[in-house]
């Protein structure tokens, strides 16, 4: 072939088994020079994802037309991802045979993007969070006869005539709307004609009313079904659920169904997930759900529901993930829960009326890998019920009644990963236990007594991504000792106010950082020469600091940096 390029090791990775270049549009005169490709791949995607210079828009053209299928759809899907297509660009592919197309809100998509896509062999178009998009582009989705899959999540200027524009697609299985909030029930008149239906999401489409929801009764192959946090709907509008009897997903949450809906209902023999979070379900309807024999997944967090029901739930052994946030479930309707249902592997008890008891009773859960205790009666005590929880990924200690001493339980959870202790009753001698997780990433120390001491003692957990410390107690010296963690994107140290510009200077050396929370510290104007050496830096609070309007806008203008907060 006789071709040569600018590239690094370091700038390709493997997807799928193939050779990709993570920056496209790189230049070639800022890498190293090499003198062959990997493979012919490599070679092709370096050299037109380069052609997009003075003649660009030609030379991709060129490319374009004497090359195989499965190479344009790489090529498409490199300047996706890299958010470097332009509509240009797009025109350019216009006759490729792509069967996926995924655009999100990074890339500027309008109605006219659409015009450009090749509707071909589509079989499935995402077009998530494009504000752009409106009703006229969805005349352009209709030619898409061939579509099975459509996601328009949060595309929130498309209304009900945008919906009817697509009445064609007959071949649609899955279709999601979720929080298209222009929708109404007219829009659903068209949903109901796609008989092939099998996955509908219609979350936070607050407009619509129960007879706009019973149109949809004759899509009986409907498998996954959501109308959360439609709060118009009532249980004369979900009855169209007793036309589901195939569901394996049903999320009603926040919507205004009752216990009476499950007595017209059938058995949801299939059900695999339920979410009724924030309904007007009571402990009666415990009964009615044994029937749902192959339930895995249990959502009735805010619900008005006490031991009872769960007396009734732990017939369901199978159960995995459950949530009981918010309840009315003490400790004894936990034990009953955790006694009978040993596979979980998700439990969520925050703000429930329960304590060490119940904690203590769970050291059967030897496939738990998530644990929310927040603002429950839970002590260091009752941590001896977990200590054998090996498999635990986050734990959720928030204002519980924790100690320094209880720590010492999670020393061998060698697999925690997300770690929350915002509680007054830890400081530094505590994060002694947990300083040698060798998963954690996630450490949440907002209102724990933590010092310049507590930093040096976690200072070597190299594994920790994002760090929140607001107890007010830290100086310049911990800014030194978290110069260590190299892998750190997000950094909240706001409410210490003897952190000044010269503790943030130390930051520099973390060149991964994206987010950083420096308000109410004593940090002003002169920081911003600091900031400019973070590379990565995307999102900036200030809330409360010295810091002047004009600072902020050389900030966003310069670094692109989105500043939070109310300067003078």
């Amino acid at each position: 072939m006789g071709l040569t390029c600018s590239c690094t090791r370091k700038n390709i990775e493997k997807v799928h088994g193939e050779v990709i270049f993570r920056n496209p549009v790189r230049k070639q005169e800022d890498a190293l020079e090499c003198g062959s490709f990997l493979n012919l791949r490599d070679a092709c995607l370096h050299k037109i994802c380069c052609a997009t210079g003075e003649d660009g828009e030609y030379e991709l053209a060129t490319f374009l037309e004497r090359m195989p299928e499965d190479l344009k759809g790489a090529v498409f899907r490199t300047f996706v991802e890299t958010q470097s297509l332009t509509l240009q660009m797009l025109s350019n592919f216009s006759t490729a045979r792509l069967s996926s197309v995924s655009f999100h809100s990074g890339i500027p998509v309008t109605d006219e993007w659409l015009e450009y896509l090749p509707y071909g062999g589509l079989r499935k178009l995402e077009l998530i969070g494009c504000f752009g998009i409106t009703d006229k582009g969805m005349e352009y989705i209709a030619q898409g006869e061939h579509l099975t899959n459509l996601n328009l999540r949060q595309c929130i200027n498309i209304t009900s005539d945008g919906v009817h524009a697509i009445n064609g697609l007959s071949e649609l299985r899955k279709l999601d709307l979720t929080a298209c909030k222009q929708l109404t029930s007219r829009g659903l008149l068209t949903v109901a004609g796609m008989r092939k239906l099998t996955h509908l999401s219609l979350d936070r489409c607050c407009l619509l009313t129960d007879d706009g929801l019973m149109t949809l009764r004759k899509l009986e192959k409907m498998r996954e079904f959501s109308v959360a946090h439609c709060f118009q709907l009532t249980d004369v509008g979900l009855e169209v659920l007793s036309s589901f009897a195939y569901l394996r997903k049903l999320d009603i949450s926040r919507t205004g169904a009752t216990t009476a809906l499950f007595d017209g209902l059938p058995e949801f023999r299939y059900l695999h997930t339920l979410n009724m979070a924030g309904t007007n379900i009571n402990d009666l309807l415990g009964e009615s759900m044994k029937r749902m024999s192959s339930l895995r997944v249990l959502d009735v967090s805010c619900c008005n529901v006490r031991d009872s029901f769960v007396n009734s739930v732990k017939e369901l052994k199978d159960l995995q993930q459950v949530n009981l946030a918010y309840t009315k479930v003490s400790d004894r309707g936990v034990v009953s829960l955790v006694s009978h249902c040993i596979k979980l592997t998700s439990l969520n008890l925050d703000s429930c009326n329960i304590g060490d008891f119940a904690v203590e009773h769970m050291i059967d859960l030897k496939d738990l890998q998530y644990l929310n205790l927040s603002d429950t009666a839970t002590s260091s005590l009752g941590l001896t019920g977990i200590e054998n929880c090996k498999g635990l990924r986050t734990l959720i200690l928030t204002c519980t009644n924790i100690s320094n001493h209880g720590l010492k339980h999670l020393r061998d959870m060698k697999d925690l990963e997300i770690l929350y202790l915002d509680t007054r009753s830890i400081s530094d001698e505590g994060l002694l236990d947990i300083a040698g997780l060798p998963s954690l990433r996630e450490l949440d120390l907002f209102g724990a007594r933590i010092t310049d001491t507590g930093i040096k003692y976690i200072s070597n957990t190299q594994s920790l991504e994002s760090l929140e410390v607001c107890s007010g107690a830290l100086t310049n010296t911990a800014m030194e000792y978290m110069c260590n963690l190299k892998n750190l994107q997000s950094l909240n140290i706001s409410q210490n106010h003897k952190i000044s510009n010269t503790g943030v200077a130390k930051l520099t050396a973390l060149p991964s950082l994206k987010s950083l929370n420096l308000g109410h510290t004593r940090i002003n104007d002169d920081v911003t020469q600091s900031l400019r050496e973070l590379p990565n830096l995307k999102t900036l609070g200030v809330q409360g600091c010295l810091l002047s309007r004009g600072a902020q806008v050389r900030l966003q203008s310069n670094m692109r940096v989105n500043v939070v907060g109310v300067c003078k």
